[in-house]
Parts: structure tokens; sequence; C-alpha cells
């Protein structure tokens, strides 16, 4: 389990972080590679784990332009899209398909600490998946409006939104971290369980 949330945790540091010098020293295809690396080693025991590892390989091939060019498939995440209108066919499913991955990947998540996790784990894992997908929302109904409003306002919605971003993507990773440690933490409340009949 440590192993494999550890992998997921640096597979997703990859897509998230660009870090550009001729072509992304982060490949976004290694760190959908990675994702589904992880997920492969407790895809047997957690079912949902399929839907990942099936959708970061596909990610794997539609990321492959984003080595040689900033965001030119729309972004790999609700933020990066920074084409708000025209977007093309690629960029959408590109979108779509991301967004997918996030998604069955909070399941994944949510399915393990219910298995192994603490109680506090479980509802914080909850809450994150609720705000992150709240912001995602969010994101696509302002760009609906975005055309009628004035570019100050659309500035400042796009500032706020990106720095919502940044703090839903480190609680995200935080939450891969804690993640990893699901059997200790068990192990913890169990033990706390135990000392509190005495």
């Amino acid at each position: 389990m440590k192993n494999a949330f550890q992998t997921i945790f640096w597979g997703y540091f990859f897509v998230w972080l660009d870090f550009y010098i001729m072509i992304d020293l982060l490949p976004d295809p290694v760190g959908y590679f990675l994702i589904y690396a992880g997920v492969k080693r407790i895809a047997s025991k957690f079912t949902i784990g399929k839907r990942v590892t099936n959708l970061s390989l596909v990610l794997v091939i539609l990321s492959i332009p984003n080595v040689l060019g900033p965001a030119s498939t729309g972004g790999n995440s609700f933020l990066q899209s920074y084409e708000l209108f025209g977007w093309s066919w690629y960029s959408i499913a590109f979108v779509v398909i991301d967004l997918l991955l996030i998604f069955y990947t909070f399941q994944l998540i949510l399915e393990v600490v219910r298995t192994h996790g603490s109680v506090r784990l479980i509802k914080r894992s909850k809450n994150l998946f609720i705000a992150y997908f709240c912001a995602v929302f969010l994101f696509y109904l302002s760009t609906t409006f975005a055309m009628n409003l004035p570019n100050n306002f659309i500035l400042s919605i796009t500032m706020g939104l990106l720095v919502i971003s940044f703090v839903m993507h480190i609680l995200f990773l935080m939450l891969l971290l804690d993640v990893r440690r699901v059997n200790v933490l068990r192990i913890n409340d169990l033990e706390m369980d135990e000392s509190l009949k005495y």
C-alpha cells in the first residue's frame, strides 16, 4: 500500500508540475505511467483501480504533445485550460479524461480508507472530494459567462481560481501521502479503542 500510493503521488506531481527548458523536464506521460504503475499494485484488491489504470494508460498517449510545448492540449487539470473558447475535440477529450482519472482516483482513495483508514481520514477524503469537484464546477461555470464580463473582473476570477487550484492540488498530494500510511493509522486507532476499554 505504501509503495503504491507513493508512486501515485509522484505521478500526480509530474503531471501537475510543468518545468520547461525546451522540453518538459517532468514529462506528463511519465507521470501518468507512474499513476498506472502505482494503482496496478493494488488494483486486484480494489476493483475501482481498473478504471484508473485504463484511464491513465490512455492519458500516457494523449499527453505526449505536452512534452514539447506548454499545455498545447488545453491542459491537464481544470485550471490549466487556458483556452476558454474554441477548444479542439482533442483538448476537450483530454480534459474530460483527466477529470475522470481524478474522479476515479478519489473513488479509489475512498474505497481504501473505508476499508483500512481512520474515521478522520475517511471524512477528510470525502470533504476534499466534494471541494475539488465544486471548484471544477465553478471554473466551468465561470467560463460560460466569461464572454459577457469585463476584462478586469475575468482577470480577478482567473487569479482566484488559480489560487484555489494550487491549494486543491497541494491538499490532494498531501492526502495521497497520508493514505499510504492507512495501515499504520488503522493500527493506532485500534490500539486507542482498546485503551479506552480499560
